[in-house]
């Protein structure tokens, strides 16, 4: 059995690592995984002739699905933005880009993408894509 002076020195020794280590850990950048490339949406699919099939080859396999129906409101004016329900794939990315931490709280800097794919029956219908990269600007 090691001498209690020199696991006393040992644990010491790791204790110090640690704190010196940590801000190293926070430095680097953790994410979610790859994100599919948006801008190939718009070259290789085509709104009513393609299938869940050709989404999937070009996007992968959705992380998620659902649902919705985006029917106009009863009594308004404007047209409806779906004849019906649409399913709904659903793929994101969140990174956290920086992270500090001080003795109370974690502050984190996050880059979030999602897409959502809208499919009538078997369809594709169309897409929405966001990030929080981007500022939007108000037109004036």
């Amino acid at each position: 059995m090691p001498d209690p002076t020199i696991r006393i020195a040992l644990a010491a020794a790791c204790a110090c690592f640690l704190q010196v280590a940590a801000p190293v850990v926070y430095a680097q950048q953790f994410g979610t995984g790859a994100f599919p490339r948006t801008d190939s949406i718009e070259k290789q699919l085509r709104r009513g002739a393609s299938t869940r099939a050709d989404v999937q080859r070009l996007l992968g396999v959705p992380n998620g699905a659902g649902r919705g129906d985006m029917a106009r409101p009863a009594g308004m004016a404007t047209p409806p933005m779906g004849d019906g329900p649409r399913e709904i794939w659903f793929y994101d990315d969140v990174e956290v880009t920086d992270m500090k931490s001080d003795e109370s709280a974690v502050t984190m800097k996050l880059r979030q993408q999602i897409l959502l794919v809208f499919f009538k029956g078997d369809i594709f219908d169309g897409y929405l894509w966001t990030s929080n990269v981007f500022t939007p600007t108000a037109s004036q």
